[in-house]
């Protein structure tokens, strides 16, 4: 007698175990879901966070002697504030010139006489290319050219003409 409710202890003991393993696949299950909606967010959020204002942009390119520390998807910037993106770097291999294409707001008219120019945030910052406004009346249409450039400049080579002594 004392065997058979020994049995039914072990047999009550199990199904507690067995509540408390549902429990727990619940438990992982509901956490599971919760990491992949907010893995699932943040994506959105980075694939939003990379378009500029408007939906609607348009393509101009430059050609620089050097476009160092430019890359696709590199900022466009007017003032600080991002417009565009870079889209596309070449070398045009009839002038060893390098090729970027950028895009730009739709909403925001460039003079064609504005300069652009490879700049950094700070002294060991990310590269950008910046729009220098300029005053014409006429603007650049998709698919122009930027006819006024600034090379990106080498710390190195600057601080390599740098003599102490040398007058």
């Amino acid at each position: 007698m004392q065997r058979h409710l020994l049995t039914i202890h072990l047999g009550n003991h199990n199904r507690f175990r067995a509540d408390r393993t549902m429990t727990k696949n619940y438990a992982d299950a509901l956490i599971g879901f919760f990491v992949l909606t907010v893995a699932t967010a943040f994506l959105i959020f980075l694939y939003n966070g990379r378009d500029v204002a408007g939906t609607s942009r348009y393509e101009v390119y430059a050609e620089f002697l050097s476009a160092n520390g430019i890359s696709v998807g590199s900022d466009v910037r007017v003032a600080g504030v991002k417009i565009g993106e870079v889209t596309a770097m070449t070398l045009d291999p009839s002038n060893f010139l390098a090729k970027v294409k950028f895009v730009v707001a739709d909403d925001l008219e460039v003079p064609d006489d504005s300069v652009i120019a490879v700049s950094t945030d700070g002294l060991l910052g990310d590269s950008f290319l910046e729009i220098l406004p300029g005053g014409s009346v006429e603007n650049i249409a998709a698919g122009g050219k930027f006819l006024n450039t600034q090379d990106s400049v080498d710390i190195l080579t600057v601080l390599a003409g740098f003599r102490p002594g040398a007058n």
